[in-house]
């Protein structure tokens, strides 16, 4: 959900007030390696039962929070559509704080790795929605503009396990943002559905969609405790 509908953020990941009395044994849960590649596949398919709506909503709540990072929050995410006969594909384009080499590899790299759960002007928190993309297509192709380079990286998903490639990286005159695109699409028509699930974003801009309308020219209206 956007952040305006969501009062409170901040994970809360303290204990419970537990009184143990006695002689007890503690186990705390852990990751078994062995079962990673399980978790992995789980989070990038089997979690989302409507995968292109669940791209959508979940790549555009990432854009929307770098916006708020930067302060950026005037400029829209552009959801862009391409239906060409050699060419159907989704890209979403941030114009936020973008991801130095560093930041990329912490963020994309690692499960549960969020920036954002320290404050309530985000939607994310979890660290997992990256991994959307993932449920539509086993090829994602992601730019990271930041600070004067564009840094060109695929994740691929084969069979159980994600991998993540730097394949290049050249000055731009591109503003700082990240771009997330998938390929090679059989059907664009669930995508341009899944567009009524970001109807409620506070700056969108959808290019090439048959719904672009309905999203371009929506207007928000803010009362005191709902939008």
């Amino acid at each position: 959900l956007p952040s305006f509908f969501i009062e409170n953020m901040i994970i809360d990941t303290s204990q419970g007030n537990i009184e143990v009395v006695g002689d007890v044994k503690e186990f705390k849960t852990s990751i078994d390696p062995k079962n990673l590649e399980f978790i992995t596949t789980l989070l990038s398919s089997n979690l989302y039962s409507d995968p292109e709506q669940s791209f959508i909503r979940e790549i555009v709540s990432n854009a929307w929070d770098s916006h708020v990072e930067a302060g950026t929050v005037n400029i829209p995410v552009i959801v862009k559509f391409r239906n060409y006969p050699d060419e159907k594909s989704v890209t979403i384009r941030d114009f936020g704080v973008g991801l130095s080499p560093e930041r990329f590899q912490e963020v994309y790299c690692n499960i549960g790795s969020s920036t954002k759960r320290e404050s309530n002007e985000f939607i994310g928190g979890f660290g997992i929605g990256k991994y959307s993309s993932l449920a539509c297509s086993n090829t994602v192709y992601i730019t990271s503009y930041y600070e004067g380079i564009a840094y060109y990286y695929v994740m691929v998903k084969n069979g159980n396990s994600i991998t993540t490639n730097l394949l290049a990286e050249r000055p731009t005159k591109e503003k700082n943002g990240v771009e997330v695109t998938i390929k090679n699409i059989a059907d664009l028509n669930p995508y341009n559905k899944a567009l009524q699930y970001i109807t409620f974003f506070p700056n969108i801009y959808i290019d090439g969609a048959g719904a672009a309308d309905m999203i371009n020219e929506a207007k928000l209206k803010r009362f005191t405790n709902f939008a």
